[in-house]
């Protein structure tokens, strides 16, 4: 994922998670169950928050990293498929 992708992608989660918070305040008093739904939310953005950082892309580092990544990946594929290749001769 690049970074306008990981943008937007956060961008559309973040519009998400803010619903879900104003839904949760939405009952007029503050009740039992307001504040379950409250509490339940903030957990949920939280991990959510964090879930989400881990895994895109978003500083320079960790781009540069992700590429690495790929192309050992991408080295590892071509190693398995030569070793099959000639395997079955």
């Amino acid at each position: 994922m690049n970074r306008k992708e990981s943008i937007i992608a956060a961008i559309i989660s973040a519009i998400l998670a803010i619903n879900v918070v104003l839904q949760s305040f939405g009952a007029s008093p503050l009740d039992e169950g307001t504040v379950t739904a409250a509490v339940t939310a903030i957990v949920t953005i939280c991990i959510w928050a964090y879930d989400f950082w881990r895994n895109h892309n978003f500083t320079e580092a960790a781009m540069k990293g992700q590429e690495v990544t790929d192309a050992e990946k991408q080295k590892a594929r071509m190693a398995k498929e030569n070793t099959d290749e000639s395997g079955d001769e």
